[in-house]
């Protein structure tokens, strides 16, 4: 079975984050008036990686890298059964 970790963002930390939830459009589209009713904002913790077949030190080193400026105190890393 493989090991798969899910790191996120602590809900406590993300702040005028948005999503967009609307139809697919081109990027060039992306900020324009008309699909300005798609954007909606985020709430809750925030997937920002998913590795697999590493354990939790790994995964915090990677993060480490990807996040070099980030207080690791803003993730959870949560372990969870692989497919």
């Amino acid at each position: 079975m493989r090991k798969e970790i899910l790191v996120f963002v602590k809900e406590s930390y993300v702040r005028d984050a948005q999503a967009y939830i609307g139809q697919l459009i081109g990027v060039e589209d992306i900020y324009a008036d008309t699909v300005e009713d798609n954007w909606k904002d985020a709430s809750g913790a925030m997937l920002v990686a998913w590795f697999v077949d590493l354990d939790i030190e790994e995964a915090q080193l990677r993060i480490c890298r990807l996040y070099p400026d980030a207080d690791m105190n803003i993730f959870e890393f949560i372990p969870v059964a692989g497919r």
